[in-house]
């Protein structure tokens, strides 16, 4: 763990996320929209050729890197592998703070997605499926919750939405207590507000699509990355893996439709 200061750090408002200013990057795909570009302008087709490499930064040893770095105010947040986060000048690459979470990778995939930015702190969902709230200016730990009990499965990216930090659970490819689901917490406090599982359970709209079987055998339906919002609908977006086990016959619902696999999910936040 690396202690420092983000000097001044702005928080990151509810109008900020549904606008960003142009020279941040916000979230896992820029805006709600999830449309990944920037719309600066002073790198065209005529300059793109002089771009040099200003500085550089490594990644860890271990695990896989799929994450995307957010970048507001000067301040670049990386979720590095082993779910080690941390907060570098965007103009020199100079380390200001890192916190080392863990746990440490085990296997070759073990990896963070995204991280979300909300007023004065930072959001992250680990490898063992917790999720943590950092402080943005120092990176210590201000609340942490468990987003599903042992044996856990990874976690998607994060969004957060008027005041709820949203993620999705994946890996869950084996019988289990536990199903994926999609979830909301207070951005504040690290109560949950909602969970909706994403293989339809036993007793619930869809629930009859698995062919009887009993919801610890109702696996995969994984949620790999963060969703989309629509701010004028208030309504997000989110895509929803295969069933597992993949092979019908294996998990007995050969004429059945295994609701909400392979699908893409509309909630409301």
């Amino acid at each position: 763990t690396v202690k420092g200061v983000v000097k001044n750090y702005v928080d990151v408002t509810d109008d900020m996320l549904k606008n960003p200013p142009d020279g941040d990057w916000l979230m896992y795909r820029r805006n709600y929209q999830g449309w990944s570009y920037s719309p600066l302008k002073q790198i065209n087709t005529g300059n793109v050729k002089t771009l040099q490499l200003k500085w550089a930064w490594n990644m860890n040893e271990g695990g896989a890197s799929q994450v995307t770095p957010i970048v507001h105010a000067g301040v670049m947040f990386l979720s590095n592998t082993s779910n080690t986060v941390q907060a570098l000048d965007a103009r020199t690459g100079e380390l200001i703070w890192e916190n080392r979470i863990g746990p440490d990778a085990t296997v070759a995939y073990f990896a963070t997605r995204s991280l979300a930015l909300y007023r004065d702190k930072v959001y992250v969902a680990t490898t063992d499926a917790r999720l943590y709230a950092l402080d943005a200016r120092t990176g210590k730990i201000a609340w942490q919750v468990e987003i599903a009990p042992p044996p856990k499965g990874e976690t998607g990216g994060v969004m957060v939405i008027h005041g709820k930090v949203i993620v999705g659970m994946m890996n869950c490819d084996n019988y289990s207590t536990f199903n994926c689901h999609i979830s909301a917490y207070d951005t504040e406090t690290g109560k949950q507000d909602w969970a909706f599982y994403t293989p339809a359970r036993a007793g619930t709209p869809g629930g009859d699509t698995w062919n009887g079987l009993p919801d610890t055998q109702r696996a995969g339906t994984d949620i790999w990355i963060a969703g989309t919002y629509d701010p004028e609908l208030n309504m997000i977006y989110w895509g929803v893996a295969q069933s597992k086990p993949w092979m019908r016959a294996s998990r007995r619902t050969a004429a059945a439709s295994t609701l909400y696999a392979n699908s893409t999910l509309a909630l409301d936040p």
